[in-house]
């Protein structure tokens, strides 16, 4: 047992502890059992008296708390050691450890609350400790350090649902309306658009700037339009607003190396053409001084990934750029779902749709996990005629990535708004979760500036 070990108290004597309770505790089966595992135990002597224990509750249906008295316990581990064929003396050693946990149970020399309180972090440590020595192995070689990092994530999360057992709605009332405003109260916790009619739809209350709406953290939506119909623009307007209320932004680029989100970007913070940004370098950088030279204004990285990368890399990012700058977005731009793989690679595909619900999954554990509101943009491809419109058969067609986001939002241009000057698109709120849906916005767009101007015509 190393000193690390040592200092987190899961010691052999710890270990010892908890074989005890599998023995002498009634709630340990009912409640604890499904974290603990055999696996867990680093002497080889509690693994196999971890078994036993674990074979005659599955054997006889009832917990073991009558075991030290019983005929048919001593029968299976005495089959147990043959089956094993141990020699003489380790059948004793098995068996004097064995005498001294039931002496331990019997002379009542632990105390049970204090390992019903540690038995989960005990799983968690030893899962995570063994997830860092396979996963080092197996994709230390590769340079796959995404996977070696959601390896140990999710042996963190063994026994999480044991620590919440949820909350009585009724004992809870007056605590959940206390904090209604911090926690459920969309006009607050809402990241706003800077679309003040999207804004309202999305919980803002109307005409009071401190109460504005907006997409809310854990919340994942999805952006949909045709090819060059104007998603990252809008996403990038979205992101702005962020920036202006002093949240950190991550915009992921999966096409080119990321120099057109960049171009973007650049485009609307300082409203130059952006096939004139060489020529007006100063004009740009002055801008740019002006923009992100305010007290509270947010920072904004966009990070290339290849096409074909998934979740995993997300993540393994975010938690370096945690680690290394010091920064936690609140605000995650995915650009876009199309590019993108599942994070689990072994699993087949029928339709390209169920492979990208999967994606769609992965990102809305991800918002979940990392308490990030995410807007990921997603592209039609059905033809229409000249038309770039979302029908309701597109979402339909999409409805494996649509079904579970919180909010899903269509790009539309007929021709005519298309070859307007400037251009007219109409934001569609095709579906949401606790929210309006069924609406539309009109917008000016000016695809070169990558601006866009709300038109009120159609406000409530």
């Amino acid at each position: 047992m190393s000193d690390n070990e040592e200092t987190f108290g899961f010691t052999s004597d710890f270990q010892k502890g908890i074989v005890v309770m599998m023995l002498f505790d009634k709630t340990f089966f009912p409640l604890i059992a499904t974290a603990v595992k055999p696996k867990h135990f680093d002497s080889p002597i509690l693994k196999d008296l971890a078994v036993t224990i674990i074979d005659f509750v599955k054997k006889y249906d009832r917990t073991p708390t009558v075991i030290p008295e019983s005929t048919e316990f001593w029968e299976l581990f005495d089959t147990f050691l043959g089956t094993k064929r141990f020699s003489r003396e380790k059948v004793d050693e098995y068996s004097d450890v064995v005498i001294e946990i039931i002496k331990m149970g019997k002379e009542e020399k632990i105390d049970f609350a204090y390992y019903r309180d540690k038995v989960v972090a005990f799983a968690q440590y030893q899962d995570v400790k063994e997830a860092m020595r396979t996963a080092g192995e197996k994709h230390l070689p590769h340079g796959d350090y995404g996977k070696i990092v959601t390896d140990v994530q999710k042996a963190m999360m063994i026994g999480a649902s044991l620590e919440d057992l949820g909350t009585d709605v009724y004992e809870d009332l007056e605590k959940d309306l206390e904090e209604r405003h911090t926690t459920l109260d969309r006009s607050i916790r809402g990241i706003p658009t800077g679309i003040s009619q999207i804004d309202y739809y999305l919980g803002g209350i109307e005409g009071d700037p401190g109460r504005q709406g907006g997409i809310c953290p854990q919340e994942t939506g999805v952006i949909m339009a045709f090819t060059k119909g104007g998603k990252t623009t809008i996403a990038a307007n979205f992101t702005r607003e962020a920036l202006n209320q002093g949240i950190d932004v991550v915009h992921y680029s999966f096409e080119g190396g990321g120099a057109a989100a960049k171009e973007l970007y650049h485009a609307m913070i300082s409203g130059v053409d952006k096939r004139q940004l060489d020529k007006q370098r100063i004009e740009v950088k002055e801008k740019y001084d002006e923009f992100f030279g305010r007290d509270g204004i947010g920072r904004l990285r966009i990070k290339h990934f290849l096409v074909g990368s998934t979740v995993r890399d997300l993540e393994s990012h975010l938690h370096q750029l945690k680690i290394q700058k010091g920064i936690d977005p609140g605000l995650l731009i995915i650009d876009y779902i199309g590019l993108m793989k599942p994070a689990d690679r072994s699993v087949k595909y029928k339709e390209r749709y169920d492979l990208f619900g999967q994606i769609v999954l992965e990102i809305i554990s991800l918002a979940q996990r990392g308490n990030y509101a995410i807007w990921a943009l997603h592209q039609s491809t059905r033809a229409s005629k000249g038309k770039k419109i979302i029908r309701i058969d597109d979402v339909a067609d999409s409805m494996d990535v649509m079904r579970h986001v919180d909010l899903i939002l269509t790009l539309n241009q007929t021709k005519e708004e298309e070859e307007s000057r400037p251009e007219i698109m109409r934001i569609y709120a095709a579906g949401g979760r606790n929210v309006e849906d069924k609406w539309t916005v009109k917008v000016e767009y000016d695809r070169f500036r990558a601006q866009i101007r709300e038109l009120k015509t159609e406000a409530k």
